[in-house]
């Protein structure tokens, strides 16, 4: 039942939002005798599908920033028979550059030392893919490959 548990059949969050004051808001219905949200508790007798709108306070929601490096450069794009990626950063001297599929899939991983990588095409099919470069520095940059 994810975070919010009911004690008898279950309950329904039907949104999870933040005020203008940042605190979260989780409206929805349950049929149990209480909803847990953490250390947090709403009591009811057992109820058929009671409604309920639980503010839980302040917090923080988000996604910690990555490091982003300064760039890399993918040329030609799009890709024919092979690609080149540069490190256009002169203090980086190795990387790992990972292609991955438009679903997230990992197709390929290199690792090499310098600033200039070429890719053969091999038997990556025509279709949108990401190129993601990880400096030696733990930097890390995405950006989209087409290969025709």
């Amino acid at each position: 039942m994810g975070a919010f548990a009911g004690e008898d059949q279950g309950e329904y969050v039907f949104k999870i939002a933040t005020d203008t004051e940042n605190n979260v808001i989780a409206p929805g219905l349950y049929v149990s005798a209480a909803v847990h949200f953490g250390d947090h508790t709403i009591n009811q007798g057992a109820g058929v599908y009671d409604i309920f709108l639980a503010k839980l306070g302040t917090g923080v929601l988000g996604v910690s920033q990555v490091p982003q490096s300064n760039s890399f450069i993918i040329y030609p794009n799009p890709m024919g028979s092979e690609t080149n990626i540069y490190l256009d950063e002169p203090s980086v001297s190795s990387a790992t550059v990972i292609i991955t599929d438009a679903l997230g899939r990992k197709i390929k991983t290199y690792d090499f030392k310098g600033q200039l990588l070429t890719i053969k095409r091999d038997n990556l099919e025509a279709g949108n893919y990401f190129i993601k470069v990880i400096d030696d520095k733990g930097n890390v940059e995405i950006k989209k490959l087409l290969v025709q």
